[in-house]
């Protein structure tokens, strides 16, 4: 044998053998095989260059020869389906991996796509005709506090017929809504009129010009004059989102029938005037005005503010309103804040009155923990006060020794009601808000609440000795349940506040451990498949109330549970 033939017999040796993985593709709903779907098998410790990448055959069928062992993830895409990601249980979550090893044949690897849902119908104008190049929306439901707001998951325009169609939506419930393009109005001598984007990038907006301008160039429309909007009308009929109703939408359905119809109502408007009273010069040079479902003190419609204090918002629809002013000052930040409801005619003689903002300082003690003035651990806290107002929250950094302080920008505005909240800026311990107290007032168990300065202090105390919840769910075959959503939901006094719900995806096992828990009493719940967040909302637990198992958690106890999965 040459030196030759012997090198090449030593190098087939040590080149290991490859692995082949074989599957198929098919819809999860009717188990008909899916053509043409693209499977992606990822080297999780390689590059993107590394991917492997197939199609599955007529029959559904695909195979990946050759192939090195490794960790790998796998990916599935096919027009018309729910992107697969295996070992997720929905979008965001970690992937699952598959560990191939040298040598191995993987076979029978069963790839079930969902498929995506329709929901389709017609639009009217208030004259019962078929309306054209109006906006349609598929909105879902998001929760916090008890509260629900909606988030936009597709839009498309009616076509002349006054048909539309949002496809390529996954299983839930959704909301749908029908709006027309924003209005022109006339404030003042000044005529405002919404602007489209553009192909260079340029964002909608509003261009203005005099009114006069306007309307030499017959860029009035006598519905502007008349003072007529086409407010957003959510289905089947309402403008108030809070008593829309939903579409349950199964995998693969095509919910049909979905009729909306526009409504007309006459414009209203806020008129007020702005009070300063503090003996701090300055100007506001805007008011900014939202709707009561965002809730949010930045953002919506603002307007110009007199040199006088007064202020007008014209073309609104009739509703409840938000209305917010600053005035900044070297020495601090004045601040007015009202909920203002218009009826059918408008509203005149609102007053915001500016207000210096309210220091409030105070200490954060972690129980059966010396008071030290440099504790790292405490100086890895934040506090928080939330407000209706203000849902993002007024901010304070508790110092090695313990303090923090409310203040500047950071400040309370009187008599404005927030709920307390702390932050783990690095997660260490389970903590949990056992007390706040200032003075005789009990800050858990209602909200905080100042109409002038105060010298008490704010008291809090953290306790590490929160309880635990060791779960293991079962399905309706006595089989372990993997991949289950585990949700304690607190009693009816705690349901306003996200903090003290808490939850957790079961193993492969159907075992989950819930850490952190408050003190309390619960139900728990044992979810396959359930809208993220739709637990805090008063009407879907309402549903599910008699289904959940009563639990109490005393301070540092571990509970094992075992409970029956609800589909």
């Amino acid at each position: 044998m040459t030196m030759l033939h012997f090198a090449s017999l030593i190098l087939a040796l040590q080149i290991a053998p490859l692995t082949s993985l074989h599957g198929v593709v098919v819809n999860a709903a009717t188990k008909e095989p899916i053509a043409r779907a693209s499977i992606a098998l990822i080297n999780v410790n390689g590059s993107p260059n590394d991917a492997r990448i197939v199609v599955s055959g007529n029959e559904g069928q695909f195979s990946i020869p050759s192939l090195p062992a490794g960790r790998y993830s796998v990916v599935v895409t096919r027009a018309g389906y729910i992107r697969f990601v295996y070992g997720q249980r929905a979008p965001n979550e970690p992937a699952g991996i598959i560990e191939v090893r040298d040598g191995q044949r993987l076979e029978d690897i069963r790839v079930e796509m969902i498929p995506t849902g329709v929901i389709s119908g017609r639009v009217f104008s208030p004259e019962g005709e078929r309306q054209g190049d109006v906006t349609v929306r598929a909105l879902r439901a998001t929760y916090r506090d008890g509260r629900r707001s909606m988030s936009i998951v597709k839009e498309v325009q009616t076509n002349d017929l006054g048909e539309y169609r949002l496809a390529g939506l996954t299983p839930g419930r959704y909301f749908v809504s029908v709006s027309s393009p924003p209005p022109a109005r006339i404030e003042g001598e000044r005529f405002f009129q919404p602007t489209a984007a553009r192909s260079d990038g340029t964002p909608a907006g509003t261009a203005s010009t005099s009114l006069q301008n306007a309307i030499n160039s017959g860029r009035v429309d006598p519905s502007v004059i008349a003072g007529e909007l086409y407010p957003e009308v959510y289905f089947p009929g309402t403008l108030d989102p809070s008593a829309a109703a939903s579409v349950n939408l199964r995998a693969g359905e095509t919910s049909s029938g979905i009729d909306l119809s526009i409504t007309r109502v006459s414009q209203v408007y806020i008129r007020g005037r702005i009070v300063n009273d503090t003996g701090l010069n300055g100007a506001v040079r805007s008011i900014g005005l939202s709707t009561r479902g965002t809730q949010s003190r930045f953002g919506g419609r603002t307007t110009n503010v007199s040199n006088n204090g007064s202020f007008e918002f014209t073309s609104l629809i009739p509703g409840s309103y938000i209305l917010n002013a600053f005035m900044e000052n070297p020495a601090s930040l004045l601040s007015s804040a009202a909920e203002v409801t218009t009826g059918n005619s408008g509203i005149e003689n609102v007053q915001l009155i500016l207000h210096k903002p309210l220091t409030l300082s105070g200490r954060v003690k972690i129980e059966g923990r010396l008071q030290s003035d440099n504790d790292p651990s405490v100086s890895r806290l934040r506090l928080t006060l939330n407000s209706q107002f203000n849902p993002g929250g007024l901010i304070a950094d508790v110092k090695p020794d313990g303090t923090f302080a409310f203040t500047g920008t950071s400040g309370l505005v009187p008599n404005e009601s927030y709920q307390l909240r702390f932050i783990e800026l690095i997660p260490q311990k389970n903590y949990y808000l056992k007390t706040a107290q200032l003075g005789p007032m009990d800050v858990l168990s209602s909200s905080l609440q100042l109409d002038r300065e105060t010298n008490a202090q704010l008291e809090v105390v953290l306790s590490s000795n929160s309880a635990t919840l060791d779960c293991t769910v079962i399905d309706e075959h006595e089989h372990e349940a993997a991949k289950t959503l585990v949700v304690l939901v607190p009693d009816p006094a705690h349901r306003q506040s996200s903090d003290f719900y808490k939850t957790g995806t079961t193993d492969g096992q159907g075992r989950v451990r819930i850490e952190g828990i408050t003190p309390g009493d619960y139900k728990l719940f044992a979810w396959s498949d359930i809208e993220q967040g739709s637990w805090e909302d008063s009407e879907t637990i309402r549903l599910y109330e008699s289904k959940g198992e009563p639990v109490h958690f005393d301070e540092g106890t571990n509970l094992r549970k075992t409970v029956r999965q609800l589909n």
